[in-house]
């Protein structure tokens, strides 16, 4: 009969955390939002999206779509983000670093962000590269330096 008592106690307990964990949920606001490319209006699959000064963020999906809230694990709901103003990172190779300043975060519904992100060019120094007929090859190339 003593084990009985303790199942109840753990059953009450587990429902305890999980109606805590939703209650949190419902204070935590979420960010969502689509990433093209600014030249072309296709989407950006893969781009990363950062909540500036918290280790929050995700990844865009491959039509460019990207959310960070709230995440279902297991029987807990994790509050990821709290309303509040925030930075919006968004990097990706290729183009230019892009930032938000002060995006506000609410409780009732989601803030949505559309991101055009400009691509960036990268100049390098020159590089020279010496070519000897006598060490080439119709497979390979053996470059001399």
């Amino acid at each position: 009969m003593k084990n009985a008592g303790r199942k109840n106690n753990e059953k009450e307990e587990n429902l305890i955390v999980v109606l805590f964990s939703i209650a949190s949920s419902l204070q935590a606001g979420n960010i969502k939002g689509r990433i093209i490319d600014g030249k072309t209006g296709k989407p950006l699959a893969g781009a990363n999206v950062i909540v500036s000064n918290t280790r929050k963020g995700n990844a865009s999906d491959m039509n460019g779509d990207f959310k960070i809230g709230s995440v279902l694990f297991r029987f807990f709901i994790y509050p990821w983000i709290f309303p509040g103003k925030y930075d919006v990172e968004f990097h990706y190779i290729g183009y230019k670093l892009t930032i938000i300043k002060d995006v506000p975060v609410r409780i009732v519904r989601p803030t949505k962000l559309y991101m055009k992100m400009e691509p960036a060019t990268f100049e390098g120094e020159k590089i020279f590269i010496k070519y000897n007929k006598k060490y080439s090859n119709r497979n390979y190339l053996i470059k001399e330096w």
